[in-house]
């Protein structure tokens, strides 16, 4: 399911217009970005929890020379 396809859905279902099912799925995106990015662990009971975790530093391999390489220390977005 794509972004258009949900609005879609969410649209039909709650019987809101396509514009405001959108902008209200634009700001929950943007509160759940802000929420992140500040530290804080976004849990939507009933659905499943958003985190931020961070990945240590790691050797790992280049595909194209086989040569080892240095992968960075990187935070992301665990569902």
């Amino acid at each position: 399911m794509n972004k258009a396809s949900l609005i879609d859905l969410v649209s039909e279902m709650s019987k809101m217009s396509k514009t405001d099912v959108k902008k209200v799925l634009e700001a929950t995106v943007v509160a759940l970005n802000k929420g992140l990015s500040e530290g804080e662990k976004v849990l939507l009971t009933g659905f499943g929890s958003f985190n931020v975790v961070e990945r240590a530093p790691r050797v790992g391999i280049n595909p194209k020379t086989l040569k080892p390489m240095n992968i960075p220390a990187k935070k992301f977005v665990k569902f």
